[in-house]
């Protein structure tokens, strides 16, 4: 899993989704929003879940559980993310296939300055992590209208 404290970092003020594994095949998509890591699932068995809400991986997880067994566990579970995210991420990354383990996919954050612990920027925030990140990542026209009616 990815360490806790810098999803918390990470997330602050929006949310977050990493996939790791390790040489044997094992590892985890993890889901932080706020500062909370909201669910973490076992990349070779995505009933196996936990975090604060380990709910919000309950939908759409055919693929990676139909993956499970095959060599297309990887590829399945960050097409889960882009569903989830919305956010292409490179072919190259999907492929097992003459990967070079030493050439990625990495990504790299430093802090210099280690940041106050991440707050929602909203009460609703509070309550409704998952719903109220994926809200403000919302195209601009359907944001207004959408937060009335789950704000209420």
């Amino acid at each position: 899993m990815s360490r806790p404290e810098m999803l918390r970092w990470l997330s602050d003020g929006t949310r977050v989704h990493t996939i790791d594994w390790t040489i044997n095949g094992n590892g985890g998509v993890t889901y932080a929003v706020y500062g909370r890591v909201l669910a973490w699932m076992d990349l070779n068995d995505p009933e196996r879940r936990h975090g604060d809400d380990p709910s919000a991986f309950a939908d759409d997880l055919d693929d990676v559980r139909a993956a499970r067994g095959t060599g297309h566990v990887r590829p399945a579970a960050m097409a889960f993310v882009e569903r989830r995210t919305g956010v292409r991420l490179p072919a190259e990354w999907m492929s097992d296939e003459g990967a070079d383990p030493q050439a990625g996919p990495w990504v790299t954050v430093r802090l210099g300055v280690i940041p106050p612990d991440p707050r929602p920027p909203s009460n609703f925030g509070h309550h409704e992590p998952d719903l109220d990140a994926r809200l403000r990542a919302a195209p601009a026209p359907s944001t207004p209208c959408t937060r009335r009616w789950a704000t209420g």
